[in-house]
């Protein structure tokens, strides 16, 4: 169980922080969009993916691993108050999230995120 929960961890990193880079003049559109970023896109686009690809670093290495489970963590908690924010302000708010997710509502990404921040509790819990 714990391998599986570090696997799914990495992976959602690992494939957002590389399609974000990968379609990051998309992703800084998007985030142009959102009424809490406009005016930091340019930072988020890179900052982000970057961010995400690190803690995968981190949670792949086993010395490492426990500072990867807790900027997950972190991340994830961001990124759902953030969804949280935007779903209370607007009908359709903007998304950039990455090609996996980006047909789901705002609402099931929040139970998403929700599930991935018990995945990475349970890791902190476990290393």
């Amino acid at each position: 169980m714990k391998l599986l929960m570090l696997i799914a961890c990495f992976a959602l990193f690992v494939y957002s922080g590389v399609d974000k880079l990968a379609h990051r003049t998309a992703f800084e559109i998007q985030v142009g969009k959102s009424p809490i970023l406009t005016g930091h896109e340019t930072f988020v686009s890179w900052s982000i993916p970057i961010a995400e690809l690190a803690i995968a670093v981190l949670l792949f290495l086993p010395w490492t691993r426990l500072i990867g489970y807790y900027g997950f963590f972190t991340l994830m908690v961001g990124f759902t108050i953030y969804i949280s924010v935007l779903m209370s302000g607007a009908d359709r708010p903007p998304c950039g999230c990455n090609a996996l997710f980006e047909s789901l509502s705002l609402k099931d990404h929040v139970y998403i995120n929700l599930a991935f921040i018990g995945m990475s509790v349970y890791g902190i819990l476990k290393e």
